[in-house]
């Protein structure tokens, strides 16, 4: 209405032009008052934010609801008492109170004001160099996919780029260095990309976030098909239990066989009799030696094969085919051998 109010002044000399120029005013005025209008019910509303540690239930943390509200304000079509009245609404407990502080102190603070209180008392300390500092040493993770690792460069830039730490001209060089220097060395979404991207502009965040997504995905099919086909092409052959516990068998009697062999040692027979003197007379000799006791020597049996059982040759020395009921046989027979040796002992 003050700009109806000044037009109808300045036109007053040239009363011709006074209806088409108080026309458009209204116009303007009543295009203003629909746009306000139109956005006023149905606007998005802030999350709330108090400030308390820890974040209550409900609430967002600083930094998300910061990112949220300066997103909206930039977005709200309306007046300047519309978008303070909204962020006010949004606050609980001491974060309402430093607006409300600032309110008294400045009648005249917008709602860029009102954010630039809170983030005085709840964001870091860091200036735009210290967090480009930091954003130049954040390297990805050993578990952590590629897309992750990007997400977390660009939400790093992006307060860098808040804090005046980087121009926004910039920004996509900078997200594309650091997510390349920062990568794993093995990972091979990384290594194509940077094949890629080497000898080109480095693209924006959105499509170097979707190049990185389709480049996941194709290598996790391949993955999965490589895994598919090696579960296909070695299926394990069970083992029949008949030959299992004739394996074991096999194992158990040559244990037997090989204790048997170390134990049963022939012993040398110690001649006894006293040294023969001149005087004593050839059938003296022969008395003695018919008396005189003998010792048995243990007749061991042959040596065979513990693959295919034949006789005159080891087991790795055999090419015949493996025939273990044979070698059962053999060392059941050698078993019984032996047990009638020491018997006979």
């Amino acid at each position: 209405m003050e700009e109806v109010k000044a037009m109808i002044m300045e036109n007053q000399p040239p009363k011709s032009d006074l209806s088409v120029d108080l026309v458009d005013a209204i116009g303007k005025l009543v295009d203003r008052c629909n746009q306000v209008s139109s956005d006023g019910p149905s606007y998005r509303k802030l999350r709330l934010f108090s400030g308390w540690k820890p974040v209550p239930p409900g609430e967002e943390e600083y930094e998300v609801w910061m990112e949220q509200a300066a997103q909206m304000i930039s977005e709200w079509q309306c007046t300047e008492s519309a978008k303070k009245q909204r962020i006010v609404e949004s606050l609980r407990g001491p974060a309402a109170d430093i607006v409300r502080f600032l309110k008294v102190s400045s009648p005249s603070a917008t709602a860029n004001d009102y954010l630039a209180a809170l983030d005085t008392v709840y964001s870091t300390t860091e200036n735009g160099p210290d967090l480009m500092a930091k954003f130049r040493h954040t390297y990805q993770e050993s578990e952590e996919k590629l897309s992750a690792f990007l997400y977390r460069l660009d939400k790093l830039l992006h307060r860098a780029l808040l804090k005046g730490g980087i121009d926004a001209t910039g920004i996509n060089r900078a997200r594309m260095e650091q997510l390349i220097k920062g990568a794993l060395t093995n990972h091979m979404v990384a290594l194509r990309i940077r094949m890629t991207h080497t000898v080109q502009d480095p693209p924006s965040f959105s499509q170097l976030m979707k190049e990185v997504r389709e480049e996941e995905h194709w290598v996790a099919a391949r993955e999965n098909v490589k895994a598919s086909v090696a579960n296909v092409a070695s299926p394990q052959v069970p083992v029949p239990p008949e030959l299992h516990s004739l394996k074991k068998e096999v194992k158990e009697l040559s244990t037997q066989v090989s204790q048997l062999l170390s134990v049963a040692t022939v012993t040398p027979a110690v001649d006894c009799t006293p040294p023969k003197m001149p005087s004593q007379t050839k059938e003296a000799t022969n008395q003695d030696n018919v008396h005189k006791p003998t010792t048995s020597k243990l007749i061991l049996p042959g040596i065979f094969c513990y693959n295919c059982g034949e006789d005159g040759h080891k087991k790795w020395e055999c090419q015949a085919p493996e025939d273990l009921r044979k070698v059962n046989q053999k060392l059941m027979k050698m078993h019984r051998l032996q047990g009638n040796l020491s018997g006979d002992q």
